[in-house]
């Protein structure tokens, strides 16, 4: 059963401080989720930076012609 008369302003005062952790806890993982994705981009393959190719009956690396 709820209350009779809510009281608005003792809510907003008392969720004040858990929806101003939750907003920055959303913008902390922002700029993670930014960070990660400059850093892979950063890490990419460039061209030309083919990863080896092995022989799958040997185990050796193949030569490639490098294009």
């Amino acid at each position: 059963m709820s209350a009779p008369e809510p009281d608005l302003e003792t809510a907003k005062r008392r969720h004040k401080g858990p929806l101003i952790g939750i907003a920055l806890a959303v913008v902390f993982a922002s700029v993670l989720l930014v960070a990660l994705l400059l850093w892979l981009g950063y890490l990419g393959n460039e061209p030309g930076n083919e990863a080896p190719q092995i022989d799958g009956r040997t185990g050796a690396e193949e030569q490639t012609d490098g294009s």
